[in-house]
């Protein structure tokens, strides 16, 4: 028998950095020695840590090198993983720290099956040996042991608050006010608001989260939910440039958090829920780049950041550090005097419950996704390491696609104290905006403005406000049913008392197809409807009004009306999801609710249709819009029950054909190629750029799939048509392949017409195959008459600018597009726009009202009339405030009108006028002129005729207009200096010393220059 040692200098209790240089082994009780060379154990961090012997079978544990095994005595050796998922982790490199090997054990008294014990960084593995070791090793027991510390993968609810505004903007300290008689952000008093945190702490670099699912619950008898913000590892940082972007800087952020408050539908039940969900990064292309958590340095650089406050206390200013924080819950408490000194519990919610004692049989239904994380691949998920909370015998031990689950997490609940004061907390019920009048009709508007906007609107005193607000002094604050009950008072249908407890009613919804109709067996005095998505609803009960914003519509009555018992219609909403209802009926007491969305083909328009046929399964997919295809109105309808009900997925996107490939379903949308494998909650979208970079805009007509079989392998071949060409992906590639396509965005003509605006679209030939037409009363520009077109490119960016006049129907204006003309916006509404010129992200526009200039796409604009020469001693400058060219030549700006030309250099701070005039002495103009002539002081566009005048000498010089009875009309020029030689141009406007337009008439005018000249001459007004 030989005996094998591993080279090892000395041992540690974790893995040293050494390197390996294989195994030594003697077979003559250590006279001789002899080496085996292995891979496993030839490198940095592979070393042959521990042996074990099992008759003929020899085990080596090599660290990174993993766990080996020889059957010839060391000639050859084999890894052994314990599963597919460590193998695969092994090839790539990315090995967890229960992949790392450092010690092994053989239990020889299991007679026929041998136990082997394996240790790692993380753990203990046991498993069982086959006989005679003759296959490979069967592991019959994932790790019975992983090593773990109080310090980590926590998820922590704290035991402390925090005053926080916004994402990490913290109050200056000497305005944040902490109680003494209560240990600084630790507890708080009644009636107070507060924020804790989700915190995320000692998590190891191998758990890169990409996504999670939270549950948290609270009592909402005594704290009022007020909202959920990201916390600093979702929120936005600094991030050096990539790849796609080399010059400018990029903010990065989680691309999707979303949370929703689920009340407790049980009698009595006083606990509520939100569920808080997360994802890095979500399927919709690599423009637009989530990232996941990376726990390995507490820096940005690393996405793992760390938020910590300020806080005054004593006098001094300190420092909280609050930690990694993935979330901020945001609450009021309630003003009771009675909750001091005592701490209202905020915990993680777990649904499902184990019986205490063996053999911990189940006593509730389990949701095995509650308080998980996943990886960033979305493969791997992250669950609690308590069994109570997540059982594997119950919910398995790996994802339904390969991937592992790791029982790693170590949840720990927390709480708000609230303070034991001697000095309690009090408010004037009703005055919500602190005038010191209570029950007003503007504490009623300022309290409605609150449920759609949030705390913003008390702008006073948060915690005197909030705390105003519980008008039917139950204890809470802030809630719908203090709203009825206040506007009751206001209107002297009530008395400021305290109200009974919550009604036995319950309020039914029933939203179908966005209209939402409510049957009670109680008037309803207010209701709060929560969207997933921005809504703009329509009313349909006359005696009520409406508040929203975003999401949130409010349904209330500033004259005290309410919705009567029975069943009635009360909004229609598109586009966007119900969520949640908050009623409250006109007694002022909380109403419970339930929702039932009616599963109906709800759009008339029915515009694809398809059938999914794939193990038992038929579902019928169906893609419509409104009888006036709005694409804003389309859906894509799922029914797997014949047609009888349908659910919708996919609202605003035009749906025009489907295709098949066994669970997967292919879409093609106005917004791209899409396809789901998980029924259409997930779309993915799919960029189809062929073997020269191009790529095929989203703009698609239709999918097919067929197959395609090269020697004996069947592949399937997915076809899909554009408008703008036509291509195939090939699943033996896994590349696109277009077969035709239409360069529009590198070859399109844009030209303005009396109709509207064209665009032609050419194809590879050179010859335009698509002709679009944008006009005002489809389009939305400002009018048919397109006098001016021009595109603007910056940066990424391309704008088409427009200048219009009425013909048929619009006025004047400017229309711009962001989207190739997908879309329009109006600017400048009002003025005639005739020529625009761009200096990069600037644009210069030439009006009716003037030469202008914006920075901001259009939306402010910079006015520039009436310039001066910097150079004219004179002052000359433009008159005229219709400007009807404009171009920017390296950078200088050059503009024109019926008065002449203008330069500016230094983006319109000084001018340099241009202007040309017969010169004094040439044939024909061998005096004094004026010029033009005839002139109109009513419809020039100069606005003023020029006396040009050249003095032989230099001096005072004097011009005077005259009537056709040489009567004086006006002093032009009274006794001023001019040059000897130079030719000079005085402007007059056609008026007289008092004001008033002149008379149409020939007038006369007459020049006074030093050495008695004198020079004389006529013009004409015409009026």
């Amino acid at each position: 028998m030989g005996v094998y040692s591993g080279e090892k200098e000395y041992e540690l209790p974790l893995l040293p950095a050494l390197e390996g240089e294989g195994f030594n082994y003697t077979s003559d009780y250590g006279f001789s020695w002899d080496t085996s060379l292995t891979v496993q154990a030839i490198d940095l961090e592979k070393f042959a840590y521990d042996i074990a012997i099992a008759d003929t079978l020899i085990w080596a544990v090599c660290g990174k090198g993993g766990l080996i095994r020889s059957f010839d005595w060391g000639e050859n050796w084999e890894n052994v993983f314990v599963d597919a998922n460590a193998e695969k982790r092994y090839k790539e490199g990315n090995l967890l720290d229960r992949d790392i090997f450092i010690s092994i054990a053989v239990d020889t008294f299991s007679q026929d099956t041998p136990i082997i014990w394996a240790g790692t960084k993380d753990g203990l593995y046991k498993f069982i040996d086959s006989p005679g070791y003759a296959t490979a090793t069967d592991w019959i027991e994932a790790p019975v042991v992983h090593a773990s510390s109080p310090e980590v993968n926590k998820v922590i609810i704290p035991n402390r608050v925090y005053e926080r505004f916004g994402y990490g903007d913290w109050v200056p300290p000497d305005s944040i006010i902490v109680d003494d008689f209560c240990y600084p952000y630790q507890g708080i008093d009644p009636g107070d608001f507060f924020e804790i945190p989700i915190i995320l702490k000692a998590f190891q670099p191998e758990y890169r989260i990409g996504g999670f699912l939270l549950e948290v619950q609270f009592d909402y008898i005594n704290l009022t939910f007020i909202d959920v913000e990201r916390g600093a590892l979702l929120s936005k940082r600094w991030l050096e440039p990539y790849e796609s972007n080399p010059t400018d800087t990029v903010l990065w952020r989680w691309e999707y958090f979303s949370y929703r408050v689920m009340p407790c539908a049980e009698p009595g039940c006083r606990k509520y829920k939100i569920l808080l969900y997360g994802q890095a990064e979500m399927p919709d292309g690599p423009y637009r780049r989530g990232y996941c958590l990376n726990p390995e340095n507490n820096v940005p650089e690393t996405h793992w950041a760390v938020d910590s406050a300020k806080y005054y206390h004593n006098g001094q200013v300190e420092w909280v550090e609050v930690g990694a924080t993935l979330v901020w819950l945001k609450f009021q408490i309630a003003n009771n005097e009675l909750l001091r000194d005592q701490t209202l519990p905020i915990v993680f919610e777990w649904e499902h419950k184990l019986s205490p004692d063996p053999p911990h049989e189940i006593i509730e239904d389990w949701d095995c996704a509650e308080n998980t994380m996943s990886s960033c691949d979305m493969v791997d998920l992250y669950v609690s390491k308590n069994p109570l909370q997540y059982e594997p015998d119950v919910c398995g031990e790996s994802q339904p696609e390969g991937g592992a689950i790791y029982p790693i997490l170590d949840f720990m609940d927390g709480g708000v104290y609230i303070c034991a004061s001697d000095t309690p907390f009090s408010c004037i019920r009703g005055d919500i905006d602190l005038n010191g009048v209570a029950y007003e009709i503007a504490d009623a508007i300022l309290f409605a403005h609150f449920f759609v906007y949030g705390l913003s609107v008390f702008t006073i005193d948060q915690d005197a406000q909030g705390c105003a607000t519980d008008v039917n002094a139950d204890g809470r604050h802030l809630m719908l049913a203090d709203l009825v009950y206040l506007i009751r008072v206001i209107h002297h249908d009530a008395v400021p008392y305290p109200v009974d407890s919550p009604s036995s009613d319950t309020a039914g919804f029933i939203n179908s197809c966005g209209r939402i109709t409510v049957e009670c067996a109680s008037p309803i005095g207010a209701l709060l409807f929560e969207f997933d998505g921005v809504v703009t609803p329509t009313l349909l009960n006359a005696e009520m009004e409406i508040l929203f914003n975003e999401g949130k519509v409010l349904v209330w009555s500033r004259e005290g009306n309410s919705i009567p018992p029975g069943a009635s219609h009360i909004l229609t909403v598109t586009g966007a999801e119900l969520v949640s209802v908050t009623a409250a009926d006109r007694e002022g007491r909380d109403l419970a609710t339930t929702i039932i969305t009616k599963g109906e083909l709800c759009s008339n328009s029915v515009l694809a249709l398809g059938i999914q046929k794939y193990d038992q399964n038929k579902i019928i997919w169906a893609s419509a819009c409104s009888e006036e295809v709005d694409i804003s109105s389309c859906s894509t309808y799922k029914s797997t029950d014949g047609g009888e009900t349908w659910t919708s997925y996919l609202g605003g996107v035009w749906v025009r054909d489907f295709a098949f490939q066994g669970s997967a379903v292919w879409a093609a949308t106005n917004e791209g190629l899409k396809m789901t494998r998980d029924g259409g909650t997930v779309w993915d979208n799919f960029e189809i750029p062929d073997t020269l970079r191009f790529s095929i805009p989203s703009n698609f007509t239709s999918v097919c799939l067929s197959p395609s079989q090269i020697d004996t392998v069947i592949d399937t071949i997915i076809w899909v048509g554009a408008m703008d060409g036509l291509a195939k992906f090939k699943d033996d590639t896994r590349t696109w392949e277009v077969i035709k396509f239409a360069q529009s965005f590198k070859k399109a003509i844009w030209a303005g017409s009396a109709a509207g605006i064209f665009k032609f679209i050419y194809n590879y030939r050179d010859v335009f195959d698509t002709v679009l037409n944008y006009n005002s009363y489809e389009h939305g520009i400002t009018g048919d008459f397109v006098v001016s077109t021009a595109i603007q490119k910056y940066d990424d960016r391309k704008i088409i600018w427009a200048g219009t006049q009425p013909t048929y129907s619009g006025g004047n204006g400017v229309s711009k597009s962001t989207d190739d003309g997908e879309t329009w916006s109006v600017t400048l509404e009002g003025d005639r726009v005739w020529n625009f010129a761009f200096d990069d992200s600037v644009v210069w526009a030439a009006t009716s009202s003037g030469l202008k200039r914006s920075s901001n796409g259009g939306e402010r604009w910079d006015i520039f009339n009436y310039m001066k020469d910097k150079e004219e001693v004179t002052e000359d400058g433009i008159f005229s405030t219709e400007f009807t060219s404009v171009v920017v030549i390296d950078g200088e700006v050059w503009a024109g009108n019926a008065d002449g030309l203008v330069r500016t250099q230094d983006n319109g701070n000084t001018w340099n006028v241009f202007r040309t005039a017969v010169p004094i002495g040439s044939k024909g103009s061998e005096t004094a002129y004026a010029y033009p002539s005839p002139f109109s002081p009513v419809l020039s566009t100069g606005g003023v005729v020029r006396i040009h005048y050249k003095p032989q000498r230099g001096g005072p010089v004097t011009i005077k207009i005259y009537d056709f009875a040489m009567n004086l009309v006006t002093t032009l020029v009274d006794n001023q200096d001019r040059i000897g030689g130079e030719e000079y141009d005085e402007p007059w406007n056609g008026k007289n010393e008092n004001g008033d337009v002149v008379a149409n008439g020939v007038y006369f005018f007459k020049v006074e220059a030093p050495g008695g000249q004198t020079e004389c001459g006529k013009l004409v007004i015409l009026k």
